[in-house]
């Protein structure tokens, strides 16, 4: 009788410390979001936002009329938002992404989780679908037109019905611009002098 109530003790030690040790990993799913800088009106879930608050990995973010903000995620990521720009985030699994509903972003992605064969980041813009696996990228869209300026890094850029893609890989920018009822109509390049 010892020998079995030793055995279950020793089984429920083991049990209870391999799940401590589970939970002590990071989930690459947790993302934590911070509004690191803000001037002017900007709000998160209808909220008046604050510098240094935490958003929800499930948020809409907007800005008012000359208003900007940066939200800074997993400590090594940015999104600078300009001014009248509407969009939702979720940040609730590996594959982070944004639907920009209107408005101008900036964004300085790198080390995301890397995805088997997928992108760690998604933009939907109502013109387009951007994928990014990290790089540096600016984004202006509105109900019509989506215009995309890849700074330095690769993106993967469909179209919103996502009936045609492309792979944009740039240094120095290279720029398209997507309309609701087209495929890219302008390819721009422009070199560092």
């Amino acid at each position: 009788m010892y020998r079995k109530s030793s055995i279950i003790l020793l089984f429920l030690l083991l049990l209870v410390f391999s799940c401590n040790k589970k939970s002590d990993q990071a989930d690459p799913a947790i993302t934590e979001a911070i509004m690191e800088f803000m001037e002017g009106e900007v709000s998160i879930n209808d909220k008046k936002a604050e510098t240094g608050e935490k958003i929800e990995n499930k948020s809409i973010v907007s800005t008012g009329e000359n208003s900007f903000c940066e939200i800074v995620f997993d400590n090594k990521n940015i999104i600078k938002i300009q001014d009248n720009t509407l969009f939702k985030l979720d940040f609730s699994k590996v594959h982070k992404s944004i639907d920009l509903k209107q408005g101008t972003l900036i964004s300085v992605l790198k080390k995301l989780a890397v995805l088997a064969d997928s992108d760690s980041f998604t933009i939907t813009t109502p013109a387009a679908i951007l994928g990014v696996r990290g790089t540096s990228f600016f984004v202006k869209a509105d109900p019509v037109a989506t215009y995309i300026c890849i700074c330095n890094g690769i993106v993967t850029v469909s179209d919103a019905e996502n009936n045609s893609s492309e792979i944009i890989k740039s240094k120095h920018h290279s720029g398209r611009l997507f309309t609701a009822l087209a495929t890219p109509t302008t390819q721009i390049k422009r070199s560092r002098k």
